[in-house]
């Protein structure tokens, strides 16, 4: 595997008073398919600057975790606390506060993959649940919530915005996926190929 310049960092910005914040780059348990929630360690000095009084809470209006996955192909949302995500290996679901798997089905022939525009559909306790997703093969998640968060791609990543609150921007240089906010709009997911940020607030 060639190695590759980490998933750039998390930051969260407001102009003359929050300059940002980072996470360190995910590590993997294992080396193929899905490779589980993601270990944070917040090293020394990763916390560049802190908010000055009256806009620390408006820092944590959003909370990302990166979580490392091979061979990413679609993602959706289950409900507003889980995440579903279908790759060249199977289908997994996460917890989108942890980052914890929850849920993995193997499945390399892609019968996973349903519909036009696509869905993603896993077994349940009823049968087969379709999830609605957005990614490699096309499909479109909610791109804006009811309490005013919009997300717009940039260049290596996206900006989640919304009026008189930081800015919260996520930085992946590699082949970008998809991204959406969940229906109920707590939740929020990027992903590029190798790794899903799941951000709630």
């Amino acid at each position: 595997m060639t190695n590759r310049a980490p998933p750039s960092l998390i930051e969260s910005s407001r102009p003359a008073r929050i300059k940002s914040y980072s996470l360190s780059r995910p590590n993997a348990e294992d080396a193929g398919g899905f490779l589980g929630p993601v270990e944070q360690r917040i090293r020394s000095g990763s916390i560049i600057a802190v908010a000055q009084d009256g806009y620390r809470g408006g820092m944590q209006q959003w909370r990302a975790i990166p979580v490392a996955i091979g061979g990413v192909v679609a993602v959706g949302f289950v409900d507003e606390n889980q995440v579903i995500v279908g790759s060249h290996s199977g289908v997994g679901v996460f917890d989108v506060h942890t980052g914890a798997r929850i849920k993995r089905t193997h499945d390399e022939d892609y019968s996973w993959y349903q519909g036009d525009p696509p869905f993603i559909g896993y077994p349940s306790g009823e049968g087969v649940t379709l999830v609605r997703a957005a990614g490699l093969w096309g499909g479109d998640l909610d791109q804006s919530t009811a309490d005013g968060w919009t997300c717009r791609r940039v260049d290596g990543g996206s900006v989640l915005r919304a009026e008189g609150q930081p800015d919260c921007k996520i930085e992946d240089q590699e082949e970008y996926r998809a991204q959406g906010f969940s229906p109920g709009g707590s939740a929020f997911v990027y992903a590029t190929s190798a790794t899903i940020y799941l951000a709630t607030h």
